[in-house]
């Protein structure tokens, strides 16, 4: 699988909350969201997911959970929690968020993913996670800041080589391709919001898609080519 042999622990890894959050992750939703609480620093990975699953109909829930994760599995040492992640299913349970909703809560389960495909690039292929980002990325009017997310995810999975081998049988190459491709220009950008802010940030939220789409076109580009899966 790539990840090292390691023994099932008893416990789960402390999962540290986004400091403004200061919900715990292990109650279901009531009312306009989790309760309340001053102590919830001892949350570990198996109750986040847990939650994630109880409130998985809710994008703003899922998006909460999602962030609080993000640091968790930041840290690129930590390949044992990355391993307890995929045993406890966590993969399936991001690509369920990127499946069902839209936003912010997809955006932050692509941010999760991104922290996991260096590490775990195999067991996202084998759950389906190449054709999931792809159908994201293919969607019409797709946001610049998901399409973001998404090659970026697909960019940390080229580092195996094996998955690496599946994007281009994919057709990843020519998605990034198209992608550079159909890329507003700033003059079409341009006076597209009444809000300036907001359209500055529409034209980096591209500037930051061509650029990952690049940086993916240069990964695969010394592959052997092979055949795009039918």
């Amino acid at each position: 699988s790539g990840l090292p042999d390691m023994g099932i622990r008893r416990t789960t890894t402390s999962l540290p909350l986004c400091q403004t959050a200061n919900v715990t992750l292990t109650s279901p939703r009531t009312g306009g969201g989790f309760e309340a609480t001053a102590g919830a620093r001892d949350t570990t990975v198996g109750h986040a997911l847990s939650a994630l699953a109880i409130n998985t109909a809710s994008p703003q829930q899922c998006q909460q959970i999602c962030d609080s994760l993000v640091p968790l599995l930041a840290d690129r040492d930590r390949i044992a929690v990355h391993a307890e992640f995929v045993e406890l299913k966590g993969i399936e349970a991001l690509l369920g968020v990127v499946q069902k909703h839209g936003g912010d809560a997809c955006l932050s389960a692509l941010r999760v993913l991104d922290k996991l495909s260096r590490t775990s690039a195999r067991e996202m292929a084998a759950a389906t996670a190449i054709e999931i980002i792809v159908r994201c990325c293919e969607k019409d009017g797709q946001a610049p800041r998901i399409l973001d997310g998404a090659l970026r995810v697909l960019h940390g999975l080229t580092f195996e080589a094996e998955v690496k081998e599946l994007l281009i049988r994919r057709g990843v190459r020519e998605l990034a391709e198209s992608i550079v491709e159909r890329r507003p220009a700033d003059q079409e950008l341009q006076g597209s919001s009444d809000d300036p802010y907001e359209e500055e940030d529409t034209m980096q939220a591209w500037s930051d898609v061509v650029s990952i789409s690049n940086r993916l076109l240069q990964r695969l580009g010394n592959s052997a080519r092979l055949p795009k899966r039918s």
